[in-house]
């Protein structure tokens, strides 16, 4: 008998071929014959490894689990590397801010030939307008202060602010633009001058944004800066930094109050201390950064009593007399513009002497600047 077998179905027949031997249902000439006949032979193992590899096509439980577990792992470390890429992207971008506003500063002195006043209803930043091209709501802001109308419509220009004005890593909400994350240096040591009555009448400061040389609420702050006034270099000096504002999640956002008895130049250390000591939830005095406007510490001028990334006290009813720190919501520092221009970003443990050193235009300090 002569059994004739096409090659394509060699595979099928040598598995039945195996099976029948197992089975004892085909004798062994028989067995030899249709082996003979197929063209492309194949072993019984060779069978079994075949239908093993099919039934093992797809994923069991555990190499499922392994898998995920691995899809985590790479998940895990990639997540905090696109973050942190974000954060210095945003940092960058706060630098530019900077930047910006320090050239505005430049163009300011040299057509006035002073800087820009800190103190007063209306503080530097609105001075700057015209110098980052927002000439048209700095005409729309004078008319209203001209007119008397600056309380009823400062809603309207308020939200005016420019982009510049506002750090891109502050959370405080897009549409809250009443607030700044920008404030003017108005430095660390101060005097106080008091009247027969006991009235605060003047307070200088030593920093690069004072007060105009007029009335200014209850009597005569200080006076503007010139460039000549800064004896430590403008390269050496600081102007511009950050603060964190109203709406923000940073608990730096803050300002308590202290006792009244903290308010020299003498006793800053023990009120930086005092302030420092305070956690949200105690007494406070209400948010930063408020009406950009405005030029005064709670809203866009800081000090150098206290280092980066601290809290912020008002020194009971004395409003000029504060703890006013920099503060920002980039990680481990804040970025920082000097009065010649170019910015660093400053850790927030740097010495406590260097950063008021460089807070001032006029202490003569020998300072060694920390590597930026």
């Amino acid at each position: 008998m002569r059994v004739r077998l096409d090659s394509q179905i060699g595979w099928g027949v040598t598995s039945l071929l195996c099976r029948a031997q197992r089975g004892g249902q085909l004798n062994d000439n028989l067995g030899e014959r249709i082996k003979r006949t197929v063209r492309r032979q194949s072993s019984c193992d060779e069978v079994r490894n075949l239908k093993s590899r099919r039934k093992r096509a797809g994923f069991n439980l555990v190499e499922l689990m392994v898998v995920l577990a691995v899809v985590g792992i790479l998940v895990a470390l990639i997540l905090p590397a696109v973050q942190s890429s974000r954060e210095t992207a945003r940092r960058l971008q706060c630098q530019s801010h900077l930047k910006q506003i320090g050239l505005a500063v430049h163009q300011y002195e040299a057509s006035h030939r002073v800087f820009p006043a800190g103190w007063g209803w209306n503080g530097y930043l609105y001075r700057l307008l015209p110098y980052v091209e927002a000439g048209t709501t700095y005409q729309l802001i004078t008319t209203a202060i001209e007119a008397d109308r600056l309380d009823d419509e400062a809603a309207v220009l308020l939200a005016r602010r420019p982009t510049i004005f506002a750090c891109p890593s502050s959370s405080t909400p897009r549409d809250m633009k009443h607030v700044s994350n920008y404030a003017g240096n108005v430095g660390y040591g101060k005097r106080h001058e008091f009247d027969e009555q006991g009235e605060l009448r003047n307070v200088s400061y030593n920093g690069i944004f004072s007060s105009l040389d007029r009335i200014d609420w209850d009597g005569p702050i200080g006076g503007v800066v010139t460039t000549a006034m800064v004896r430590d270099g403008l390269s050496n000096t600081a102007a511009i930094s950050e603060i964190a504002t109203e709406g923000s999640s940073s608990p730096y956002r803050l300002t308590y109050i202290i006792g009244d008895h903290l308010g020299m130049v003498n006793q800053m250390d023990r009120a930086a201390e005092e302030c420092g000591s305070l956690r949200p939830g105690m007494e406070d005095h209400g948010n930063r950064g408020d009406h950009w406007l405005l030029g005064a510490e709670l809203s866009t001028l800081y000090n150098h009593v206290a280092t980066p990334n601290q809290n912020s006290c008002k020194l009971g009813s004395c409003v000029p007399c504060m703890v006013s720190s920099a503060a920002s919501e980039h990680s481990g520092g804040v970025n920082l513009t000097f009065a010649d221009g170019h910015v660093v970003f400053l850790t927030e443990s740097v010495d406590r002497d260097v950063w008021r050193a460089i807070g001032t235009r006029n202490g003569n300090e020998v300072v060694t600047m920390p590597s930026f």
